[in-house]
C-alpha cells in the first residue's frame, strides 16, 4: 500500500472512540486513517515505510504494549506525535523515558480529542518556530506597511484548494530542500478601502490598484520569512506575485500535506494568509543562526 499522503495510525479496542471521533476530521484534511485493534499489527504497519503524521493509541489494549509502541515510535519515527487515551487518571500517566505528546481520558469530549489532534498535526507539519515567524510577520506587515490594527484571530489546517476570497495574490518560493507558496485572499471591497486608507486620493482606486495590495502582502510577509530562512542558512527565492480573481476559484497543486491558514482580522475586514510547504525538512532549522552581515564588496537583498 502506498500514498503520497501522511497516514494517521489509530490503535484501539472495539469499544474505542478514537476512530469514531477523528476519522471525519482527518478525511477533511485528506489524511488517510489506518485503524488497528492489535498493537502488533500496528507496529508492522508503522515499520512499512509509509508516511506517518500522527499515532493514536488507547492503552485499554495493554499499558505495557502501548508503552513499548511509544518507545518504538520515538526511536524509528522521530518527530511523529502520539496522542494517548487512558482509562486511568491522565495526570498520573508517566513513563520512565518518555511521555506521549497528549494524554486524554477515555470518553473525553469529542471536541477535545479533535482539538488536541489538530494541534499535534499542525505542529508536525509546521514547526512552532515557522508558525511564530509567520504570525509575527503577518501582524508586523499589516501594522507597519498597511496601517491596520488587528490580530491573527484563528489558524488551522486545510486541504481544500478553493481560494478563500474573490481577490487572491499567490507567490511561490523555492530554495535548497525548501519550496512552497503563500496565498493572500481578501474581498475586493476590503482591498479597495485599504488602498484608499494607504494612498488617499480624490477618486476611488481601480480594481487593479486594490488587487496589487494582495500581491504586495505576499511580498512583504515572505520577505520576512526569507530573512528568517537566510539566518538558518536556507536561502530561498521568489518571483512576482500572481493575481487570481473570481468566485469559487480553485488552485490545483500537488502538496503532500495540508496548508496552514492564518485569519487576520481588523476593523474593516479579514485577510486570509494561506501558507503551504511542498518540500521542507524541519531538521534544517536546527542549524545555528549565521551572522546577518553581507560579505565585503557584496549586496544582500532580503
Amino acid at each position: 500500500m502506498s500514498t503520497d499522503s501522511n497516514y494517521v495510525v489509530l490503535i484501539e479496542p472495539p469499544d474505542g472512540q478514537l476512530g469514531t471521533n477523528l476519522t471525519p476530521r482527518l478525511q477533511t484534511l485528506g489524511l488517510p486513517v489506518a485503524l488497528f485493534s492489535s498493537i502488533e499489527e500496528a507496529e508492522s504497519f508503522l515499520q512499512g515505510g509509509q508516511l506517518i503524521a500522527l499515532v493514536g493509541v488507547d492503552d485499554a489494549l495493554g499499558v505495557e504494549g502501548a508503552a513499548s509502541l511509544l518507545v518504538n515510535v520515538r526511536a524509528t519515527l522521530p518527530g511523529v506525535p502520539v496522542i494517548w487515551i487512558t482509562r486511568d487518571d491522565p495526570a498520573s500517566l508517566a513513563f520512565q523515558d518518555d511521555v506521549p505528546d497528549k494524554v486524554l481520558a477515555h470518553r473525553a469530549p469529542v471536541v477535545d480529542v479533535i482539538r488536541n489532534a489538530d494541534e499535534l498535526l499542525l505542529r508536525f507539519f509546521y514547526p512552532d518556530v515557522v508558525v511564530n515567524v509567520l504570525r509575527e510577520s503577518i501582524v508586523s506587515v499589516m501594522s507597519s506597511t498597511f496601517k491596520t490594527e488587528g490580530q491573527v484571530v484563528r489558524l488551522g489546517l486545510r486541504t481544500n484548494r478553493n481560494l478563500l476570497a474573490y481577490v487572491n495574490g499567490l507567490l511561490p518560493f523555492a530554495g535548497r530542500r525548501t519550496s512552497g507558496r503563500l496565498v493572500v485572499s481578501a474581498a475586493k471591497t476590503y482591498l479597495g478601502e485599504l488602498r484608499r486608507r494607504i494612498v488617499p486620493g480624490p477618486t476611488p482606486p481601480s480594481l487593479h490598484e486594490a488587487e496589487d495590495l494582495a500581491g504586495e502582502m505576499c511580498n512583504q510577509v515572505l520577505g520576512r520569512l526569507k530573512g528568517f530562512f537566510w539566518r538558518k542558512s536556507l536561502p530561498v527565492e521568489f518571483g512576482l506575485p500572481i493575481i487570481i480573481r473570481g468566485q469559487n476559484c480553485e488552485v490545483r497543486y500537488k502538496a503532500p500535506h495540508p496548508s496552514i491558514v492564518f485569519d487576520f482580522q481588523e476593523a474593516m475586514g479579514t485577510v486570509h494568509f494561506e501558507f503551504c510547504f511542498d518540500l521542507f525538512d524541519a531538521k534544517e532549522l536546527e542549524s545555528a543562526d549565521v551572522e546577518t552581515v553581507a560579505p565585503a564588496g557584496s549586496l544582500l537583498f532580503l
